[in-house]
């Protein structure tokens, strides 16, 4: 069974903080830190080829190939899923335990909008 964690982006101070439980994210209050919106992001369960966590929000890098995408839970699929970008466009893959060796996280869309063609 994969961990249960979250990050929290508070939007008002434009700051992340992590490793929060399901405990912390049913019991918070987003006022402490923020005085404004929380934005929640659940931790997939795997991590990347430098062991790094991966987390609904996250910006992956295809080592393989020239691939830039973004992480998102989608509920239809009950699932997490990468929506890639290269030169040829946009496509969606499942994010699961085979691709990890050959991603990692180079930033999230909150810190780092850039990488997936947002504004900075």
């Amino acid at each position: 069974m994969r961990e249960i964690k979250f990050r929290a982006w508070l939007t008002e101070i434009k700051k992340m903080t992590y490793t929060h439980t399901l405990e912390e994210l049913m019991s918070w209050n987003t006022t402490r830190e923020s005085n404004g919106t929380v934005i929640w992001m659940q931790y997939t369960g795997l991590k990347d080829k430098n062991g790094t966590e991966i987390c609904e929000g996250d910006v992956l890098k295809s080592v393989t190939y020239r691939y830039v995408g973004e992480v998102k839970y989608v509920p239809e699929n009950a699932a997490f899923l990468v929506f890639w970008s290269d030169d040829k466009g946009r496509h969606a893959g499942y994010l699961d335990d085979g691709m990890c060796s050959l991603i990692e996280v180079i930033g999230n869309i909150h810190d780092n909008p850039e990488l997936l063609g947002g504004a900075e």
